[in-house]
């Protein structure tokens, strides 16, 4: 899940996202959002980049204290956001 956060979510460099995406996650891997899901590699890393291009540009997510098995936080300037991911 940690390699998913960083590298994943934690990546703005499109190629290099494409390029995690696809070790981390099946080809018909699926990113489920609260409103949506998105299925394969383009569509999880096009999610990532629309979720990515509503944040701050110094956000980062972490995982938070006491994870679940699907959830993790982040945030910047103290405004915690919480999301959640695919299991690994």
């Amino acid at each position: 899940m940690q390699a998913n956060l960083a590298r994943v979510f934690g990546e703005h460099d499109a190629s290099r996202r494409m390029k995690a995406i696809a070790e981390l996650y099946a080809d018909d891997g699926i990113l489920y959002e609260p409103d949506a899901a998105a299925t394969g590699h383009a569509a999880i890393s096009q999610a990532v980049k629309t979720l990515l291009s509503g944040l701050p540009p110094n956000f980062v997510f972490t995982r938070s204290a006491r994870p679940s098995a699907t959830t993790v936080s982040g945030g910047c300037a103290g405004n915690p956001v919480h999301l959640m991911v695919p299991r690994p």
